[in-house]
């Protein structure tokens, strides 16, 4: 059996189409005029007077434009009011698509869109959810962040694309949603329910811009509760400035945009290592300082702990090094505790992302001068510690056995010294000889002719020694 041959269907331009179709409608008596009812979208004023807005029903939409010298006329007019709009339809060649060119538009009263998100807002308002007092801080260096949104989506592309720009160490898990359609509200409340059970530092709801319905679902009680009972701070970064949701009225934060909720979250990275740069240095000088200050304590302690008279100054002065070693402790531990622990704490935390070899210099440094600190400061206590223990142990037998007796002990041995000092034998009348320095003891160890000094009570002779005399002496 034979098929019969197709015929080619006839060829043409798309100009020609889009005539035809123009043409088609412009023939149309039922077009020519006609009142179209609809809750106004996108609602826009052009700069040269026209006007226009999306006119919708569920999901469906129409095309329409007012211009300027029937807009003058217009009744005051905004997103999610209901309307009959009335004019006739004609196409728009350049994007092949048909609207609704309409000279008078009569007001049917407030959207159920918009009503719905008035009244949620009135009931919210009431409970208290919009209360500055009820939004938590953020977290002021977060390292992991959830993003509740869509990862096609351009609002997850902007907030990502800026996160790394200013801190590629922060990491970004994506709770992917829909985040417009039926049932959109529902996943996204999902979504935020998930982000809360996960370990990270903040969630991001984020979606880019689009009409009031578009963004309706972030003003739903269903992901409004989900917001108000999670239990990390949550970021709300919807549409554009001018798109306000009541999601950005729950949330901790509101963001114009998801670029600029990245900002507003994430501090710059070389701006957080400069910091760490700045408390490095601050803590050297701290540590330095207080090195110094107990270094003096210490040394002033040790010089007045053992003294001519102990019964006088030796319980003070112990007193005094009890008082400096515990000052130094107490000192260095509230001076050190908390810097410390935060350099330590942002070191660790930062230290697997940081690739440069600088900051790992900089942590080397740290770890020495920690190092430094405990055991400058444990051995030198401990080591006047012992020092001091030890006077003690000696002293305090000392000043058992009497005060007294050592009194006398020590005048008895004033006068014998005194009486066997150089100075008062030479008041005498005795001499000190001397060769070369040398204090002569035995005649025959200096010959004759050689050059000998005397010390006298008063000055010293320079002699030459013409003779030797044994004088009975062996």
């Amino acid at each position: 059996m034979m098929r019969p041959l197709r015929t080619t269907p006839p060829i043409r331009s798309v100009s020609k189409v889009v005539q035809y179709i123009r043409k088609v409608l412009k023939e149309n008596k039922w077009l020519h005029e006609i009142g179209v009812r609809g809750e106004i979208s996108n609602f826009s004023r052009h700069s040269s007077g026209s006007v226009y807005f999306k006119l919708k029903e569920n999901e469906v939409v129409l095309e329409c434009v007012v211009w300027k010298a029937d807009a003058v006329r217009l009744p005051s007019l905004k997103d999610g009011v209901a309307v009959v709009a009335t004019g006739r339809i004609e196409t728009y060649d350049r994007r092949s698509t048909y609207q609704l060119i309409a000279h008078t538009i009569t007001l049917e009263g407030v959207g159920d869109l918009h009503a719905e998100y008035e009244q949620l807002k009135k009931k919210l308002a009431d409970e208290g959810a919009f209360d500055a007092d009820r939004k938590r801080p953020l977290p002021r260096f977060p390292f992991r962040i959830a993003l509740v949104s869509s990862s096609e989506g351009r609002g997850a592309t902007d907030f990502t694309t800026e996160v790394a720009k200013r801190a590629p160490h922060v990491e970004i898990v994506i709770v992917d949603t829909p985040v417009q359609g039926t049932g959109a509200a529902i996943e996204i409340a999902d979504a935020i329910d998930k982000a809360s059970r996960l370990d990270v530092d903040v969630i991001v709801v984020a979606r880019g811009g689009g009409s009031f319905e578009d963004l309706f679902a972030f003003s739903t009680e269903t992901v409004v509760r989900a917001i108000l009972r999670s239990r990390l701070p949550v970021v709300s970064a919807v549409g554009h400035e001018k798109d306000v949701s009541i999601s950005d009225l729950v949330a901790d934060l509101r963001a114009p945009t998801p670029g600029l909720a990245a900002n507003l979250i994430v501090p710059v990275r070389s701006e957080l290592l400069r910091n760490i740069e700045r408390h490095e240095r601050t803590l050297g000088r701290v540590l330095d300082r207080h090195l110094k200050d107990a270094g003096r304590e210490l040394a002033q302690a040790v010089r007045y702990s053992v003294v001519a008279d102990p019964a006088r100054l030796f319980v003070p002065r112990q007193q005094r090094l009890d008082r400096a070693t515990m000052q130094l402790l107490r000192e260095a531990e509230l001076a050190l505790r908390g810097r410390f622990e935060r350099v330590t704490s942002l070191v660790r935390r930062l230290e697997p992302f940081d690739p440069t070899r600088r900051l790992s210099q900089r942590r080397q440094e740290l770890e020495i001068l920690r190092y430094r600190l405990g055991r400058a400061g444990t051995e030198r206590i401990e080591r006047d510690r012992a020092r001091a223990a030890a006077a003690r142990a000696l002293l305090e037998p000392a000043m058992r056995r009497g005060f007294a007796a050592r009194t006398l002990r020590a005048q008895f041995l004033e006068a014998k010294l005194d009486g066997n000092n150089p100075e008062t034998i030479l008041q005498r009348g005795y001499a000190i000889v001397r060769r070369d320095g040398v204090v002569v003891r035995d005649a025959h160890t200096v010959p004759t002719g050689a050059e000998i000094s005397a010390k006298v009570a008063r000055g010293t002779l320079v002699a030459r020694v013409e003779d030797r005399r044994n004088d009975g002496a062996e």
